[in-house]
């Protein structure tokens, strides 16, 4: 018996422990909605792409939690941040690894990924990439990956910079006690978003 199963463990493709982590990682970066993780960890030119970008998209989910904070904090303004749920990208994704297994020259992982209730099955690549592994990007994300040439990544960028400057002037003006009116801080926020554009 001890025999047989030896056998059958030997003749069973061996599924590294790194390739393993590195999806447990890239599972845990989209529960937690991080950017930088998810990015560290997409492989090819969309993760290059997603390094980028994902400093600039980070500090703005930074100063967009600090003006919803203020915001709470001032209720009788009754006005809630219209960025709350738009930076974050990852927000509502699920992500689950159905199975696991050796390619030619990459791994090969089985996955249903997608939005609650509409995840869908798709085949990911884990490749080594420099020191250690990453994982190809799910379909939902290639599309618009793609799109960001060099151009409209760096606007991208300092699109999601000056956001973020103007997020967190709100939230301190806001906590400050500057902006007491609804219409104050609508205002405020449609100018400064006009200016970036």
């Amino acid at each position: 018996m001890i025999h047989l199963l030896l056998f059958v463990l030997l003749q069973t493709p061996a599924v590294t422990t790194s390739a393993e982590a590195t999806l447990a990682a890239y599972r845990q970066a989209i529960e937690k909605g991080d950017p930088e993780a998810f990015a560290a960890l997409t492989a090819g030119a969309p993760g290059t792409a997603l390094r980028t970008m994902a400093p600039a998209l980070k500090k703005a989910q930074a100063a967009s939690d600090a003006f919803t904070k203020a915001l709470g904090e001032k209720p009788n303004l009754n006005v809630t941040n219209p960025f709350a749920d738009e930076l974050n990208l990852l927000r509502g994704y699920q992500f689950e690894l159905i199975e696991l297994t050796k390619g030619k020259d990459e791994q090969l992982a089985r996955v249903r990924f997608g939005l609650a209730n509409r995840l869908q099955e798709e085949t990911l690549s884990v490749k080594k990439e420099g020191d250690g592994y990453r994982v190809s990007a799910p379909s939902v994300y290639l599309k618009s990956i793609k799109e960001l040439t060099p151009e409209r990544l760096k606007k991208q960028v300092d699109t999601l910079n000056a956001l973020a400057g103007i997020l967190n002037s709100l939230a301190e003006q806001v906590s400050k006690g500057q902006l007491t009116t609804k219409e104050a801080v609508l205002l405020k926020l449609a100018q400064a978003v006009k200016d970036i554009k």
